[in-house]
């Protein structure tokens, strides 16, 4: 960003996994993450004050044009470089520590300086001091903010999110969680 007065950009990358039919556990499972990233953009691109459309990714494309297509106010990245190149701060929201790997060591081959990554995705707590080190190393800042509650909760706004990080970089992700969370909770973990 250039300027105190311009908006940041954002992006999400990663919107669940659709298309289990199968009834089993690990399938609703990932419906419900569906559900609740569907919401959480929607909140956002709503309720985000966002100065510019939100920035979709995900690996099958098709997924972030629908999105976008219903959500309005969003434009699709090709790939999650793209992404990243076009944002200021990016929500990740994965499925486990191996997706998290895996786009994070495409993301960082790029110039991330100057970023600001919010990683929602379902990871362990060692993945997430990896992942800081990694992000940190090239220049960007990061923050790990599980996400909690039910896809009714996402709906409504009502999710509650446990940001971590250095205090800077948790204030700049708190305007963009209003709205889109109902509780904002200090994981007792920002380092100033």
């Amino acid at each position: 960003m250039g300027s105190a007065d311009i908006s940041p950009r954002l992006a999400y990358l990663g919107l669940g996994n659709m298309g289990r039919v199968k009834l089993s556990l690990v399938s609703i499972r990932r419906r419900t993450e569906l559900i609740d990233e569907q919401a959480m953009c929607g909140n956002l691109v709503k309720k985000g004050n966002l100065g510019s459309p939100l920035i979709l990714y995900n690996r099958t494309a098709s997924r972030a044009e629908q999105l976008a297509q219903e959500l309005g106010n969003c434009s699709v990245a090709n790939s999650a470089p793209e992404a990243v190149a076009s944002a200021d701060i990016i929500f990740t929201c994965l499925t486990d520590d191996d997706a998290v790997l895996k786009l994070f060591r495409q993301i960082l081959d790029s110039d991330v300086t100057g970023k600001l990554f919010v990683n929602c995705s379902t990871t362990q707590p060692a993945m997430s001091d990896d992942l800081a080190a990694m992000v940190e190393k090239k220049g960007a800042g990061v923050v790990t903010m599980p996400v909690f509650g039910e896809p009714s909760m996402a709906e409504k706004g009502l999710l509650i999110c446990v940001p971590a990080g250095k205090a800077d970089l948790v204030d700049r992700v708190r305007p963009y969680c209003t709205g889109v969370y109902d509780l904002f909770l200090s994981s007792g973990y920002v380092v100033d």
